[in-house]
């Protein structure tokens, strides 16, 4: 399943490292397409991905219906 990460600083960049751990041990495969951001533009590079669009376009369906991760920290 598609997954993307709301979120590309830092606290974003481990929900990522620990997707793909856990990634590489699970039965189900998922796949990282990308981060959201809002203030990173879109194309930037992050942890081995890009960020892909923003809020706005997640919720508006533009990215179709992902699995969200929220990796937003304070």
């Amino acid at each position: 399943y598609d997954v993307v990460i709301l979120g590309a600083s830092g606290h974003g960049r481990e929900c990522a490292r620990y997707l793909r751990d856990i990634a590489a041990h699970a039965d189900r495969s998922s796949e990282l397409v990308g981060f959201l951001d809002d203030q990173l533009p879109i194309g930037t590079a992050v942890a081995g991905c890009a960020v892909i669009g923003t809020t706005e376009d997640l919720l508006s369906g533009r990215l179709g219906t992902p699995s969200v991760i929220l990796g937003l920290g304070n």
